[in-house]
């Protein structure tokens, strides 16, 4: 993904938005959303923002007031995800983010990282974090995501084994390879959603080799990946 953000505040009192318009350094209107400060925070909150997508990437303060309750910091990370899902651009985290792991640091900091999917479909090397403290307050969001991909109908493509006879027509040195084959939804570009597969070389795949991601309706290969690890 690209990796031009830009940073904002939201929130907090009226001398630093003052400054800023009193003065020639004063942010962009691209940098603005225009939306209130967390739909629920009376905090500062730090934001910086992907420019290529403007999903967040980083969302800094107090996300949520009182921290976690007796649902515990998955519950509360739920929460969190709900109350700003619109600066997200996700329109269901419910059912669009997944949970993949919790973790614990030696601090006593807890991390909890959801993967991003889409009726049922994941998104290509896609998940969202949330960081909590000691004292299970959520203080930062941070991710390499996609807004919802909308108009992508994750009921088509050609079918897993029609893609794999259409890469070894394109790259006839993949014959006689084994390949797992999954449905993703991979944003070219960074910006433009397709359904697409995945199909990742295993068993006797050996480093060197490749996977790919191919449009799951034209075949046409949309990204080749060197493997870096041999198959388990």
């Amino acid at each position: 993904m690209p990796h031009r953000f830009w940073r904002g505040r939201i929130g907090g009192g009226l001398g630093i938005p003052l400054l800023l318009a009193l003065c020639s350094c004063a942010v962009s209107p691209q940098a603005s959303t225009g939306e209130r400060p967390g739909e629920a925070q009376g905090e500062e909150l730090r934001l910086e923002r992907n420019h290529a997508n403007h999903t967040i990437v980083r969302l800094e303060g107090e996300l949520l007031p009182g921290g976690a309750a007796d649902g515990g910091v998955e519950a509360a990370a739920r929460e969190v995800l709900r109350i700003f899902r619109r600066k997200l651009l996700i329109q269901d985290p419910d059912s669009e983010l997944t949970l993949s792991r919790i973790r614990r640091d030696r601090l006593g900091h807890t991390h909890i990282r959801f993967t991003q999917q889409y009726q049922g479909v994941p998104v290509w090397k896609a998940a969202l974090d949330i960081h909590f403290d000691a004292r299970q307050r959520p203080y930062l969001l941070s991710g390499a995501y996609y807004p919802t991909p909308e108009g992508v109908d994750t009921g088509g493509g050609m079918g897993g084994s029609a893609a794999l006879k259409t890469l070894i027509r394109s790259e006839p040195g993949e014959a006689g390879k084994n390949y797992s084959i999954r449905k993703v939804i991979y944003f070219r570009d960074g910006r433009q959603p397709r359904l697409a597969y995945e199909l990742k070389p295993e068993g006797e795949a050996v480093l060197g080799g490749s996977s790919y991601i191919m449009d799951a309706a034209t075949g046409e290969v949309l990204n080749r990946l060197p493997v870096m690890q041999r198959s388990r």
